[in-house]
């Protein structure tokens, strides 16, 4: 199933106000030593949720306090280009999900298909792909030492 670009004369309003934002596409990464799943999504960057920063870090918070693992941000791809960069996003994350989807660990098209297992071929993509979180000025794990 390939994602349709957004038509300004059958898209709401509404969700073209949302494509018309910066997307980013995330990499989180749950446990630590063993890694044991990779999270690919995506958001926007609307103007209720700030900056980049302050975006990544409440997805962040999130996805953590609904895992009991350590959930650490693994890497970002931006889209800020064209006139539906968030469009943009999706239709990556879109493509990655399938790019992936032998590793999948739930079934295509539920709430827990963004997760896959670990391999060198996803970890691969995320070293050659993505910002790191460093270079953005945003940290790889949330919370408290204790936490961890």
């Amino acid at each position: 199933m390939k994602l349709k670009p957004p038509n300004e004369a059958t898209t709401s309003a509404t969700s073209l106000a949302f494509y018309r934002c910066p997307g980013v596409v995330y990499f989180f990464g749950a446990g630590k030593n063993p890694l044991i799943a990779i999270k690919i999504g995506m958001t926007a960057l609307t103007k209720a949720k700030g900056t980049l920063q302050s975006c990544i870090r409440q997805r962040h918070e999130q996805i953590q306090s609904s895992n009991h693992e350590t959930i650490e941000l693994l890497g970002v791809i931006r889209f800020s280009d064209g006139e539906y960069p968030a469009w943009l996003a999706e239709d990556c994350e879109h493509k990655l999900h399938i790019q992936f989807a032998a590793r999948q660990r739930f079934k295509p098209h539920t709430r827990g298909a963004e997760w896959f297992t670990p391999a060198d071929d996803i970890l691969n993509f995320i070293r050659e792909n993505t910002e790191a979180p460093e270079t953005l000025s945003i940290p790889r794990v949330i919370g408290l030492p204790i936490n961890r």
